[in-house]
């Protein structure tokens, strides 16, 4: 039954609280497409602070070394990446432009291409993860005095 309300984020949302049974069904459906539906850009930078709490102290520590403060010390119930099936680049792109600016008010791009590449090898690495779906879309622009040689 919980399955045909995927798509309902909101309804999904709420059964996470009838009871641990619901929780435990519910968090699966919610996290196989955690970027699919979102409404405002608060929910993007709660669920990317959502997955720092499940990184690892390793992890942690190699992005603080690289100048990227999470400050995030909790743990979770959840391993919610490992419910992870379907991921498109530009909306975990997206994500983490808003984990940014509400973290820092400003986006460094250099940490941010070194914090994407963090947690797409984290959600690969991750034991039992079942992503099937990375979607990632290329932009090329053709022009037409454009020459391309071989070197």
């Amino acid at each position: 039954m919980l399955d045909h309300l995927q798509d309902d984020r909101s309804t999904l949302y709420k059964c996470l609280f009838v009871n641990r049974l619901f929780c435990k069904i519910i968090i699966p459906i919610l996290y196989k497409k955690p970027f699919h539906n979102i409404k405002d850009h608060l929910h993007y930078y709660f669920l990317i602070n959502t997955f720092f709490a499940c990184f690892n102290e390793k992890e942690r520590l190699y992005l603080v070394q690289n100048d990227i403060n999470i400050n995030n010390k909790s743990s979770t119930l959840f391993e919610y990446g490992r419910y992870l099936e379907s991921v498109c680049y530009d909306d975990l792109n997206f994500s983490v432009d808003y984990w940014f600016l509400y973290q820092f008010y400003d986006i460094n791009q250099n940490q941010k291409s070194f914090l994407m590449k963090i947690i797409i090898g984290t959600f690969t690495m991750m034991k039992n993860v079942n992503v099937i779906w990375l979607e990632i879309h290329f932009f090329i622009h053709f022009y037409d005095n454009l020459t391309i040689q071989n070197v």
